[in-house]
C-alpha cells in the first residue's frame, strides 16, 4: 500500500474482520503523529504497533484490547514505552497466562493504570494472577515507573449485578480481606485516597 501520513488522527480502531490478511501493509503504510490511543478487536496487529510507533514519533498512552481467539506471538512483540493505560475490555476464558505474560514480562514498562472489565478479572483471578499484580504496585510516585502500577481498577458498569453476585461470593469475601470496598460500578486496589498519602500523581 502507498504510504498514509495523517496528521489529525488521535484514536486508531482495528477490527479484526475490517482488516483480516492485510493489518501488516495497513499498518505498514501508516505515518500518524498525532496518534494517541489505539483500540484492539482481537490481537493480530499487536506486533506491529511498534514500528507504528516509532515510525509516527507517536505519544501513545492507552492501548484497549479485546482479546478472544488469537494467540499472542509474544516473540514478536516489542516494547511499547510510553503507554501508560492499558483498559482491558474482554479476554477469552482459558487464556489467562497469556494475560499473566502480556502483564508481566516489561512489554508495557511505563504502565501505571491497568482497567479490568469483570470478564478478564476473573480470567486472572482464576490463573492466581491477580496477587502478583498487587505486588507490582508502585511505592512512590516519584520513582521510576519500571512496569509498576499506581492504579489496577475492575469496571464494568453495563453489568451491575454480576458485580452483587461476586462481591457477595467467595471471591468477595477474599477482596474485602485485601481491604477493598465497592464502587457504583465496580471496585478500584488502588484508589486515589491511599495514592494522597504518597504525594501527587
Amino acid at each position: 500500500m502507498p504510504p498514509i501520513i495523517h496528521h489529525r488522527l488521535k484514536t486508531l480502531e482495528l477490527h479484526r474482520p475490517l482488516v483480516w490478511g492485510v493489518a501488516p501493509d495497513l499498518l505498514g503504510s501508516f505515518t500518524l503523529p498525532c496518534l494517541q490511543e489505539v483500540e484492539v478487536i482481537e490481537d493480530i496487529h499487536l506486533t506491529q504497533l511498534p514500528a507504528l510507533v516509532r515510525r509516527s514519533s507517536c505519544p501513545l498512552t492507552k492501548l484497549t484490547l479485546y482479546q478472544r481467539r488469537v494467540e499472542f506471538p509474544f516473540d514478536e512483540i516489542q516494547l511499547l514505552s510510553g503507554m501508560a493505560d492499558l483498559p482491558v475490555r474482554f479476554w477469552e476464558h482459558g487464556k489467562g497466562d497469556a494475560l499473566m505474560r502480556l502483564l508481566l514480562e516489561g512489554h508495557f514498562p511505563d504502565l501505571r493504570h491497568l482497567t479490568l472489565g469483570l470478564q478478564p478479572f476473573e480470567v486472572l483471578w482464576d490463573t492466581g494472577v491477580i496477587p502478583l499484580l498487587l505486588d507490582r504496585k508502585r511505592p512512590r510516585p516519584d520513582e521510576p515507573n519500571g512496569g509498576r502500577l499506581h492504579k489496577l481498577i475492575v469496571v464494568d458498569p453495563g453489568r451491575i449485578s454480576r458485580f452483587d453476585r461476586m462481591w457477595n461470593s467467595d471471591v468477595g469475601e477474599q477482596l474485602k480481606e485485601l481491604g477493598i470496598t465497592m464502587r457504583e460500578d465496580g471496585f478500584e486496589f488502588f484508589n486515589t485516597s491511599e495514592l494522597s498519602k504518597l504525594g501527587n500523581v
